[in-house]
Parts: C-alpha cells; structure tokens; sequence
C-alpha cells in the first residue's frame, strides 16, 4: 500500500476552491532542499469574504473535517496569526492553515510566490528567499534545529538559484543576523 499523496488529498480540493495560498514549511522546504517527513501540510492563504463557505465545499465530510465556517471567518479576520485546520478523515493527512492576516511580511511572501507542477496538477509555494527567512524568525523564537537543517539543505539544493540579495537584506530588516550566522553555507 503506498502512502497518501498529501497534494491529491489536500491540493487538489484547495485549487477547486479558488482560495489563493502557497505552501511553506516541510513541503516547500522538501520541493528546495532536502526531503523531512510531516504528516502535514502547512499554507498560508488569503481568504476573502464568502471563501469559507468554498473551502467547505470542497473539503465535504464525510471525507474531511474542517472548522466551522464562523471558525474560519473568525480566524481570517484576525490582523495576525489566524489559524485552522483541515483534516482529510481516512488518512489523517492535515492541512494547518494560516491566514495571511495584515502581517506586511506575509503580503510580500505572496506577492514572491511561485508555482510548480506536481503530479499533474500546479501548486503555488512560497519563494525559497522568504521561506529562509520565515524559518529564521522560527528560530529566534527558539522554534528548534530543525529549521537551521531545512535552510542549510535549500542552500544545498538550490544554492545558486537563491536571490542572496534578497535573502541578506530581509536578515537584516528583520534582525536575523545571528541566526542566519548559524546556517552552514550562510557566508557563501
């Protein structure tokens, strides 16, 4: 039996509904650098008026589980850190979904985004610049070591695709200097 296919289960419901969003964590980390294995799927999304209630249809039980639509609303509205997730029920597959909010960083993140083609279908994925520096800001709140590893693999894999311009100048707008010293591969 071969293991369930997050982009089928979770993606593909996600693009029918029309929802923008991009995918940033693990999988946007694993699509740059080195695969790690989640059993979830961490994106942000831009959800509008009325999205809820396309997001449920998509994601219909009995298949799924999904927070209630005055949930998602409640949680979109938020300025920062808006949060919900979906669960497909079968394969406990998880989408953690985060609200882009009125985070100035997140609407950068977006206007950056990139898409690909994944098993036939597009996916839009955070750029690999911002999703460096997002696991930087998870590192000075002391979020864990695994961050330091994911970055050091996406300058492994894609080292000389990586806009260092870009990634340098939100360090240091976003006082990330230490931590970026800590990633090996950093000062090339």
């Amino acid at each position: 039996m071969s293991a369930p296919d997050p982009f089928a289960l979770l993606v593909a419901p996600l693009n029918a509904s029309g929802v923008p969003y991009m995918v940033t964590g693990a999988h946007a980390a694993a699509l740059f650098g080195e695969p790690r294995f989640t059993n979830d799927l961490d994106v942000v999304m831009r959800i509008g008026r009325g999205e809820a209630r396309r997001l449920h249809a998509v994601f219909a039980e009995p298949d799924y589980y999904i927070a209630p639509i005055e949930t998602i609303e409640e949680e979109a509205a938020r300025p920062r850190h808006g949060h919900f997730n979906v669960m497909h029920n079968e394969s406990a597959l998880r989408l953690d979904v985060y609200c882009e909010g009125e985070d100035a960083f997140v609407r950068e993140e977006f206007a950056r985004r990139t898409a690909r083609t994944l098993r036939g279908q597009l996916v839009w994925f955070v750029s690999p610049e911002y999703l460096i520096v997002n696991k930087l800001r998870y590192v000075k709140l002391g979020a864990g070591a695994h961050h330091l590893r994911d970055i050091a693999g996406i300058l492994r894999v894609s080292g000389e695709r990586i806009d260092r311009t870009l990634v340098n100048r939100l360090v240091l707008a976003h006082d990330l200097e230490q931590e970026w010293a800590q990633v090996p591969g950093s000062a090339a």
